[in-house]
């Protein structure tokens, strides 16, 4: 029985997308993901596990000295 501390469902068709947190076990996945989308009534629900956010890459200037 797996469970993971936060989670992002999506719906296949219309792309909306909400977050869960908590522990989730297979059964409650699955009960999630046969449940129809709010928005848009499709079966296409996917639970994904949320992972820590990707950080972000710093751009620096290149600075340019007279010689």
């Amino acid at each position: 029985m797996g469970t993971v501390g936060n989670w992002i469902i999506v719906c296949g068709a219309c792309a909306l997308e909400w977050k869960r947190s908590g522990p989730l076990t297979d059964y409650e996945q699955l009960a999630m993901e046969s449940r129809p989308c709010p928005a848009c009534g499709s079966y296409t629900l996917c639970c994904q596990p949320l992972g820590p956010p990707t950080p972000r890459r710093r751009r620096f200037r290149e600075y340019r000295f007279a010689t």
